[in-house]
């Protein structure tokens, strides 16, 4: 059994950014699609990337009548439908075995504030190097990488050397993502061979994958308080200790996300009704775009205003067809509504939301 302690300052396990998504509204159906199909869709539809355990079959049929509510709800109902979990961590969405998605994501956690495991049951070690803790980072490779192209990938972004560890023959698929930590990236492509890759010192180390693996954290005490039967339910060897205003949980990392979601969706809703924002008039753009892919167009236009794109399903082949367009000094609502036009679509907002249908 492997126990690291989180230091409280380093506690949210998923981005702020991909936290807003997955609390987004989302509804969605899929019949007779792979799985890998299936979650490449929803990847697409929500702006929310995925990693998906390679010793699942990513062929197998995925059939769910109503993925959601939320878009993490609709990840957990595809993942759920085939006997798998999902976990979101750091800026993706985990897929896979229960225990290994629950291992996995325990030393993803470890590896964001660069935790080592502790000499003594339940007591951190030291800190392994700085680089563990890095701002997030642009990471991608193509089509048929193998994992040791991946791993050179991630340790040139980390500035180590991975000649030390060497990882069995496989082809995967393509990678992209534009803010993820390289230290997760390093543990998830460890973690598919059962090994354990961290950075010591200035190169990339290997060890066996623990069997067992538990973090330790603390929470405010009422927040953990109101959750401790559905704690117990997740993650059933989890352990609670409450000291005056405060809760030491240890657990794997799913009972972790069960408290860290409810934390950051109760912080949401006390939070002040504000004025009304900006309307999207007051924000005016002038560009010159010619055969640009319209879904790159509306997340650059959607990001700029500060909002969420969510692409239906249905719409997935049309937004990726090339548009021309010229515009000066445009509102930003305007110029979504001409792009999704340009590509036969429609774009609705609400809610925050930009949401791409078909008419």
């Amino acid at each position: 059994m492997v126990f690291v302690q989180v230091d409280p300052a380093g506690a949210q396990s998923v981005s702020t950014s991909l936290e807003r998504r997955l609390a987004a509204a989302h509804q969605s159906r899929f019949s007779g699609q792979s799985l890998r199909a299936t979650l490449q869709t929803l990847s697409q539809a929500t702006n929310v990337d995925h990693w998906l355990d390679r010793r699942v079959d990513p062929e197998q049929k995925v059939a769910v009548a109503a993925a959601g509510p939320t878009v993490e709800g609709a990840f957990a109902s595809v993942a759920e439908s085939v006997g798998l979990s999902s976990l979101p961590i750091d800026n993706l969405v985990l897929v896979g075995r229960r225990e290994w998605v629950d291992r996995t994501g325990a030393l993803i956690m470890a590896a964001a504030v660069g935790a080592a495991p502790g000499e003594i049951e339940g007591r951190a070690g030291a800190a392994v190097s700085m680089a563990a803790g890095a701002p997030p980072q642009s990471i991608a490779w193509p089509f048929l990488t193998t994992p040791a192209e991946a791993l050179q990938t991630v340790a040139e972004k980390m500035n180590a050397s991975a000649d030390g560890v060497d990882l069995p023959h496989d082809l995967w698929p393509a990678f992209e993502n534009d803010a993820i930590r390289p230290a997760t990236v390093l543990t998830l492509i460890g973690a598919e061979f059962d090994q354990w890759l961290r950075r010591v010192d200035a190169a990339i180390g290997a060890e066996p994958m623990p069997e067992h693996v538990a973090v330790e954290q603390a929470y405010p005490a009422a927040a953990v308080e109101k959750l401790r039967d559905q704690l117990r339910r997740v993650d059933p060897e989890a352990t609670i200790q409450v000291r005056q205003t405060k809760a030491d949980v240890r657990g794997g990392a799913l009972v972790h996300r069960e408290i860290q979601r409810s934390i950051y969706r109760s912080k949401q809703r006390r939070r002040p009704v504000a004025g009304p924002p900006p309307t999207p008039s007051q924000k005016r753009f002038t560009i010159n775009w010619q055969n640009a892919p319209a879904d790159k167009a509306l997340a650059s236009l959607t990001g700029a205003g500060g909002w969420t794109l969510s692409v239906q399903p249905e719409a997935q082949e049309a937004v990726t067809r090339l548009i021309n367009l010229q515009a000066d000094e445009l509102p930003l609502d305007e110029l979504i509504q001409q792009v999704a036009r340009q590509v036969g679509l429609r774009a609705t907002f609400r809610d925050d939301t930009w949401w791409i249908e078909t008419p």
